[in-house]
């Protein structure tokens, strides 16, 4: 089984109502396969506190729109593992990631592949330190675990 690990940045916290603004696709080597903005498929650039993409960054980063996202994914996907099974690891994935990419797929009409599977690394951390003070977000489990806080 090949490994991913991927993170998206949306304009928004309710899964079934907002839009990818950033992909980033690492190889276990820390091989970065992906790291691209995309602009909102609601056109809502919102959020930008949290994750600082506003739409000169998009603009700046020649920003693609969620159907070239969906299709480049696929494409260095293959190009790196073939047609291989491949499973895509995130915190939170189950309850968030998971759902925004299916549906982002699902949204330009483009078939994501069978042999994509899924993995979420947050009940493992839940598991392995239960008593996580104040909660699980992702930055404080850094922060517990690195000892630095996020800037």
């Amino acid at each position: 089984m090949n490994y991913l690990i991927f993170d998206l940045e949306t304009n928004g916290i309710n899964v079934l109502d907002n839009s990818i603004m950033q992909m980033t696709i690492l190889a276990l080597d820390g091989n970065i396969l992906l790291n691209e903005y995309v602009y909102p498929f609601d056109g809502k650039i919102d959020a930008v506190h949290v994750h600082k993409i506003d739409e000169k960054k998009l603009n700046d980063n020649n920003a693609l729109n969620l159907e070239q996202l969906c299709c480049l994914m696929k494409k260095v996907i293959r190009e790196n593992y073939g047609r291989n099974d491949i499973t895509l690891v995130a915190y939170n994935n189950f309850g968030f990631d998971q759902i925004v990419l299916e549906r982002g797929f699902k949204l330009v009409n483009n078939r994501m592949p069978d042999n994509w599977y899924f993995m979420d690394i947050m009940p493992l951390v839940k598991n392995k330190y239960p008593f996580m003070k104040p909660n699980y977000k992702l930055a404080t489990v850094y922060h517990n675990l690195i000892g630095i806080k996020e800037g």
